[in-house]
This record gives structure tokens, sequence and C-alpha cells, in this order.
């Protein structure tokens, strides 16, 4: 099983599954609103820090 494969190869170790939700930046500054964080990280189901990455990225 996949399972057996992926605890025989990264057994012991940190391994990071990135989500697949897109998140579009734009959407995410029109939002936010200085206080709602949380209902933005619900809403867009990714981790507060990556609300405050997202906040601090240049607009082009």
């Amino acid at each position: 099983m996949i399972c057996r494969e992926i605890s025989r190869e990264f057994g012991g170790t940190s391994v990071y599954i990135a989500a697949r939700n897109h998140v579009d930046p734009d959407e995410l500054r029109q939002m936010y609103n200085g206080w709602n964080v949380p209902q933005l990280v619900r809403h867009f189901r990714i981790s507060r820090s990556r609300v405050y990455q997202i906040l601090n990225e240049r607009t082009g």
C-alpha cells in the first residue's frame, strides 16, 4: 500500500504536504478589514501565517 511506502521512505522525519487550494490574493485583500483574519482562515482554508504572508506580498 502507498502508506507503507511513504512510511519506509520518510519514517521518522517531518514531511510537509502542501494543500492544493488556490487562494486569489486580490480576493483575500479585498475581504480583509483589519480584524477578520480568523474568518479568512476558515473561508480560504489556510493558516493564519499564510493570510499575513499574502497580505504582506507586494501587488504587481
